[in-house]
């Protein structure tokens, strides 16, 4: 395995801020249109309602 650098652990941070951030952004557009999102738990599919979705407006601030 290739020992990783800084560039490299930017690049992690900087897609695992955007996977984040796309995420919080999905779940709060489900919830402003009244639609469902499917999760996974203990390996079932499980719908979570819209009033029950839960938005994460604290999002830490992009590391680019």
């Amino acid at each position: 395995m290739p020992i990783l650098n800084d560039n490299d652990f930017n690049l992690i941070a900087r897609i695992d801020y955007g996977v984040k951030k796309g995420a919080a952004q999905a779940r709060l557009e489900h919830k402003l249109a009244g639609r469902p999102i499917f999760v996974l738990e203990n390996g079932n599919v499980v719908e979570i309602p819209p009033d029950k979705i839960e938005v994460d407006d604290n999002l830490s601030p992009s590391p680019i």
